[in-house]
């Protein structure tokens, strides 16, 4: 125990030896070295392994999570209607707040917007060139141009973010 700082008051040693003397597995990888932290940092970041195991742990909280946004979706709209009937946007049940926000989503019809610049006469200041990529697929198979040099001069290369799928085999009684 001369690991302990000698200036530690009395109560604190002997609350330390009492925990020492009565629950000697919890100080167990501390007395037999590498100290207490050390292995408590070893246990934390120690590799998952990947196996069945966490693969089932997986796959049954993913499921229990569409279970759960089921229920929540379902009961959203309940809350919602309700608060709509009590003309209320803030309600409180207990100790909860519920409100209710909704966004305006009023925006400008693109199409008119184009028709009325283009009676301003300003059409050419707010109008950008964009590619025709049916056009551009025409002329591809008509044969007017490669689409191997299109490719060689424009294509970028990209991969998305993997998916995972995990279900739940039906297996026979004999397997």
């Amino acid at each position: 125990m001369s690991s302990l700082s000698p200036s530690l008051p009395s109560p604190i040693l002997n609350n330390f030896y009492s925990l020492l003397y009565f629950y000697p597995y919890v100080f167990s990888e501390w007395i037999e070295g590498g100290g207490l932290m050390d292995n408590l940092i070893k246990r934390i970041n120690k590799p998952v392994e990947v196996n069945e195991e966490l693969i089932r742990e997986y796959h049954m909280r993913n499921e229990r999570k569409k279970e759960d946004e089921k229920w929540l979706q379902k009961h959203r709209n309940l809350i919602i209607n309700e608060l709509k009937k009590l003309n209320k946007d803030v309600i409180d049940y207990g100790n909860l707040r519920v409100s209710i926000i909704t966004p305006k989503t009023s925006k400008f019809d693109k199409a008119k917007v184009l028709e009325f610049v283009e009676i301003k006469g300003i059409k050419s200041k707010v109008v950008k060139e964009e590619l025709d990529e049916d056009k551009l697929t025409e002329i591809v198979e008509k044969g007017e141009i490669s689409p191997d040099e299109l490719k060689e001069y424009a294509w970028v290369e990209s991969i998305g973010s993997p998916r995972m799928i995990i279900k739940e085999l039906e297996r026979d009684a004999y397997d």
